[in-house]
């Protein structure tokens, strides 16, 4: 025991004897340029918390997003609900999409990419889409244009309708169910348009915007169905 105290006091003798290392202090504009980043970092972290838990409630996340449809899509563009799944998610979801003219939707929830803006990586890391409808690319009105591999990666789709022209003719192919990742090359699913029936299997986005994958069609018009596939 008397050891042990001995070295107590040793250790609290040398540690209050200890000489902590003396920082220069730093010129003015730098002291200045310090407080002024910390400054706007903070009031950026608090922007940022605010705005999380602003979109996470229905009551003030919806006006917000319909602005934004408004502002960066369509004026007549808007849903009825809209909010984050919870604060500080990277999840949106919406009922009741109307884009008139181009897609609307009765459930819909979007898992975005913060670094969609980089060349090649789809704005929406996924999509999950039930009951709706979405205007394919059209070669004859770019007002309806829109191009959901290039803005999609991976998709869960329940009876959604797609519709698109071939020879000045409206032609509608609803999906069943779809589910995987483009990307990846595993989307899989089935569709109907009329009395004609597809499968697809492993549908890969390339670089050119198109699809590649295998799909199985069934019906009687041959003609139609290759139009359709």
């Amino acid at each position: 025991m008397a050891s042990f105290s001995a070295f107590r006091e040793g250790f609290r003798e040398r540690l209050q004897n200890f000489r902590w290392p003396q920082w220069p202090d730093p010129p003015k504009p730098v002291r200045l340029a310090l407080l002024w980043t910390g400054g706007i970092l903070a009031v950026l972290i608090v922007v940022w918390i605010s705005l999380n838990i602003l979109l996470a409630n229905a009551r003030t996340a919806t006006p917000a997003i319909n602005w934004a449809l408004g502002t960066f899509a369509d004026k007549d563009a808007r849903v009825s609900t809209g909010k984050l799944a919870h604060p500080f998610s990277n999840r949106f979801e919406m009922t009741s999409l109307e884009w008139p003219g181009r897609a609307e939707g009765e459930d819909i929830r979007l898992t975005y990419d913060l670094f969609g803006f980089l060349p090649g990586r789809p704005w929406a890391r996924k999509l999950y889409a039930r009951n709706g409808e979405v205007m394919l690319k059209d070669d004859n009105d770019d007002r309806k244009t829109l191009n959901p591999q290039g803005l999609v990666d991976a998709v869960q789709v329940e009876n959604v309708t797609l519709k698109f022209t071939r020879r000045d003719k409206l032609r509608e192919v609803t999906i069943i169910q779809a589910n995987g990742s483009f990307s990846s090359g595993n989307v899989s699913g089935e569709a109907v348009s009329g009395s004609n029936h597809i499968t697809f299997d492993k549908l890969r986005g390339e670089w050119d915007g198109r699809l590649r994958g295998a799909v199985t069609a069934k019906g009687d018009n041959l003609k139609d169905l290759a139009e359709i596939v």
